[in-house]
């Protein structure tokens, strides 16, 4: 009788643990992409430049393809089951040389790890790239910095901050990445812009 007991206690025991060993359930991890071009892109005649586009640095706290957001001063936090795709400064990237393609303001752009010749480098930095709920209506807020460095001599041409700050549609993921792109979008007609300046 008291061994049948011990075996009864025993799997017991080792139910109950296998049930707290069990995988915890969790919910569909959703993907998201930067990937909007500006429409209206002021085109300029080309001219015999090339233009070296440096993969954007990015601050610490975004260069990461969890989803950052905040809902009080000081805080960041991280969605669990949404992330972006690729790490922002890589999406950026190619959305940075796709819209200078379409000024036709260079003989041709590069990318790293491109080592010819070329007469201007952009280097730029993801500095806010954020979903901002501290505010009675949401908002995507994306801030970068932008450098032009002359090659011939490794001077600084011009440098400039570009901020935007977009409302979210609806407070909730996809609407912080529909305002995400919309950002983006801004952000790139005037890195555009301010580039073709600056390089005649």
């Amino acid at each position: 009788m008291k061994n049948l007991i011990r075996v009864i206690l025993i799997s017991v025991v080792f139910l109950t643990i296998s049930g707290c060993m069990s995988p915890v359930k969790t919910g569909p991890e959703n993907g998201y992409v930067i990937d909007s071009l500006p429409d209206h892109i002021i085109k300029t005649r080309k001219r015999s430049l090339a233009l070296l586009v440096m993969v954007p640095e990015s601050n610490p706290v975004y260069n990461t393809q969890r989803m950052a957001y905040t809902t009080r001063p000081y805080q960041i936090t991280y969605y669990s089951h949404s992330r972006w795709v690729a790490v922002p400064s890589s999406m950026f990237s190619s959305l940075i040389t796709q819209t200078l393609q379409k000024t036709n303001h260079f003989k041709a752009i590069i990318m790293p790890p491109f080592t010819g010749n070329y007469d201007y480098a952009l280097r730029t930095q993801i500095k806010t790239l954020l979903i901002d709920y501290t505010r009675k209506v949401p908002v995507f807020r994306l801030s970068m910095q932008a450098m032009l460095i002359k090659a011939s001599n490794g001077r600084m041409v011009s440098s400039r901050d570009f901020n935007t700050v977009v409302p979210l549609p609806k407070a909730s993921p996809y609407g912080a990445v529909y305002a995400a792109n919309c950002a983006a979008e801004k952000i790139l007609v005037e890195i555009a812009a301010w580039s073709v300046r600056n390089t005649r």
